[in-house]
């Protein structure tokens, strides 16, 4: 078998791993830029390089499929890469040509029915492009692994995946390269002075063999108007299915200091430093397994250790900082203000990377597609419209303002992002965690409906002061009738002034003793067809739940399994529109 030798195309280079590989199977760069146009010679370097004696007579359709290759103009990289996974076996290579054109319909019509009514209905689809680091080409997915019988319907069939997190440097630090590796499709932006064969020579080196790369395997700007537009459709479905390979793929590498550069102390506050761009959330939390790129001897020390980075006990200042700002908490976590939190202090292109950038961790069955010519309200809205019924339930119980876009259960995107920080910070003792039946879903004319307690007249006291000095919550009383008189201790953990009167109030339906905790105050909008919220209460204990005896007189009752349930015939539990 045919052994490579690559080398750096900087002798001096810093980054150890850049510097050469050797090893089989990896041609060189020159090598994959040949353009051979004769079927024997084509054959020779082939036999060379997988080690086979196949000969145009005696493998069938052998001639067709390299003849194939030479009328699409590939080089010969391109055409190495499309063959590699088939070549060792000659029925492959007899059904081939018949074979990729099934594939290629395939994988085209699903991504043709992947978006719905503006959501992507396979949040797991596979990336459409590879870069396959064997033959320095970007490759469509649908050639990478030689079983025909997988349709691009899930996303296990690359075991041998990487994938590359990295910030883009600043637009006066790039460079935009136009290169055969990506068949000259789209510039590529690249930091200054980084050159891909060297990062191709590092990757090698860390056992990486199909690479996932944004600027390689996402379709970037051109320029040209049609090539623009193939982006843009292309965007809808390839965006919000990033995190997907970040959550199949084998490993992640981290470029901290941007892709191709040496890993070393730099500016942590940088808008554009790895640690503070919104993408790179998402690339953090949904990766398993990480390492770091561009070690350098003289990089800072390092371990990685879950989502955390890790260092030794006499660490340097800037290790420390480090590790401080990659220490996300329950930003990993299905909670998601303390996402948001997160999120609000990163950088982005736009508020709609910001929203994309979330969606993955906190969307259900569907995704939002991404249109990038669209409004923030709308993406948001979508976002909302395709979440998990946990994270309606914790928007529309726990938020404390009345929501300034279409919705008023719900907060805007800006609400979120400005108030997440202090919900974050106050996460309820125990989490709504909701039932699907018991959150704000979707009804059939494009609003929403609740399934909750309903107490439509209740007197509120105590909650019209302002908060003192210390910060403390605001304590106050909630009372209606029932068969009886009910009076219960509350408090308001915000700052939005509640005048003394009579509201109708909403309150949860739970797990474990949390049922009633969590009260929307608000009122009766378009004659009282529709509940507009305007705030929200928590009681103080689930000691007091019980000193009320709320339970009781709402005809309430907990089940062996700690699901709180009223009687579904009570009038008190009734499907409320909201506004």
């Amino acid at each position: 078998m045919r052994i490579f030798s690559l080398l750096s195309s900087k002798p001096t280079n810093p980054i150890a791993k850049q510097l050469a590989y050797r090893g089989p199977s990896c041609i060189p760069s020159d090598m994959a830029d040949r353009k051979i146009t004769d079927c024997s010679v084509l054959l020779q370097e082939l036999n060379e390089i997988f080690d086979t004696s196949y000969t145009i007579q005696s493998t069938t359709s052998l001639q067709a499929v390299l003849n194939d290759c030479i009328e699409r103009g590939y080089d010969f990289g391109m055409t190495y890469g499309m063959l590699r996974s088939w070549w060792t076996s000659t029925s492959n290579i007899a059904s081939l040509l018949p074979t990729f054109e099934r594939l290629e319909r395939l994988d085209h019509e699903a991504r043709q029915q992947a978006i719905a009514s503006g959501m992507v209905t396979n949040p797991m689809m596979p990336p459409r492009r590879v870069w396959d680091l064997y033959s320095n080409r970007v490759l469509p997915i649908w050639v990478v692994e030689a079983d025909p019988s997988i349709l691009p319907q899930g996303f296990e069939r690359i075991m041998r995946l990487h994938a590359i997190s990295h910030a883009w440097m600043f637009p006066s630090q790039r460079q935009y390269l136009q290169t055969p590796i990506n068949g000259f499709k789209w510039s590529v932006p690249l930091p200054k002075d980084v050159n891909l064969d060297d990062v191709r020579i590092e990757l090698l080196n860390m056992r990486s063999e199909y690479v996932w790369l944004d600027v390689l395997c996402l379709r970037q700007k051109n320029g040209e108007a049609f090539e623009e537009a193939l982006r843009l459709k292309e965007w809808e479905l390839d965006v919000p299915t990033i995190g997907a390979v970040y959550i199949k793929c084998e490993h992640t590498i981290i470029y901290l200091n941007g892709l191709g550069l040496p890993f070393e102390e730099s500016d942590l506050d940088s808008p554009r430093h790895w640690c503070n761009r919104a993408w790179t959330l998402q690339e953090w939390c949904l990766a398993s397994s990480t390492s770091l790129g561009g070690v350098t001897p003289q990089s800072p020390k390092f371990r990685f250790h879950r989502h955390r980075l890790t260092a030794d006990d006499q660490e340097e200042s800037y290790s420390r900082l480090l590790r401080k700002r990659t220490d996300y908490g329950r930003a990993v976590s299905q909670y998601i203000f303390p996402a948001a939190a997160e999120m609000s202090k990163r950088s982005a292109e736009s508020d709609l990377d910001k929203i994309a950038g979330l969606a993955f961790n906190f969307t259900w069955e569907r995704h939002p597609a991404f249109y990038e010519q669209g409004t923030v309200d709308d993406a948001w809205s979508r976002f909302v419209l395709s979440t998990s019924h946990v994270v309606r339930g914790d928007l529309f119980f726990l938020f404390p303002t009345v929501g300034e876009g279409q919705f008023k259960w719900v907060p805007s995107w800006h609400q979120l992002l400005d108030g997440a920080q202090g919900l974050a910070s106050r996460r309820p003792a125990v989490s709504l965690r909701l039932e699907p039946e018991f959150s704000p879903s979707a009804d059939n004319v494009g609003g929403y409906t609740c399934r909750t307690i309903l107490h439509p007249s209740c007197v509120l006291a105590g909650f019209g002061e302002k908060l003192d000095s210390t910060g403390s919550p605001r304590q106050g009383t909630i009372s209606f009738e029932t068969h009886c008189v009910v009076t219960l201790a509350a408090v308001a953990n915000h700052g939005h002034l509640i005048p003394d009167g009579e509201y109708a109030l909403l309150t949860n339906i739970g797990h474990y003793g949390n049922t009633c905790r969590y009260w929307i105050v608000g009122r009766w909008e378009d004659h009282g067809k529709r509940f507009k919220k305007i705030t929200v209460l928590q009681l103080n204990d689930d000691e007091e739940i019980d000193k009320a005896g709320l339970y009781k007189a709402l005809d309430l009752s907990q089940r062996g399994d700690g699901r709180d349930v009223g009687n579904i015939e009570s009038r008190w539990i009734q499907v409320v529109i909201l506004t």
